[in-house]
């Protein structure tokens, strides 16, 4: 299992990668998409000198590239304990071919097909 900190460690490696393939710092970086996630309407940026406001306030002109983003996504999504993976295939054995809520459903193949076939 990998530990939280291997995870924000890989998360820095990421962070400075993306920085120098935009020329830019990794905390306008991280500042960038942080304020391009759905609900976030601030940032509290933390600056305690005027140069960490200024490289802050510079992540306002940074421009993250679709690949750029989904990888730090990727790299901060939550590793879910058991039994969250197995939910992906409720849809499955409840649904029975339906769409509930914009998520549509394949009936189950061992599904039975009739009466005759429950019993």
């Amino acid at each position: 299992m990998i530990s939280r900190y291997d995870r924000t460690f890989d998360l820095l490696d990421i962070l400075e990668k993306t920085a120098k393939e935009l020329g830019t710092t990794v905390p306008r970086v991280a500042l960038a998409w942080v304020q391009n996630r759905p609900g976030v309407t601030s940032t509290i940026i933390g600056a305690r000198t005027m140069q960490q406001l200024d490289d802050n306030l510079g992540a306002l002109d940074v421009k993250l590239t679709p690949e750029n983003v989904a990888s730090l996504d990727k790299s901060t999504t939550p590793a879910l304990p058991f039994p969250t993976d197995m939910l992906a295939a409720v849809p499955t054995f409840a649904y029975g071919g339906t769409t509930i809520n914009g998520q549509p459903s394949k009936a189950w193949e061992m599904a039975p097909q009739s009466d005759s076939e429950r019993f």
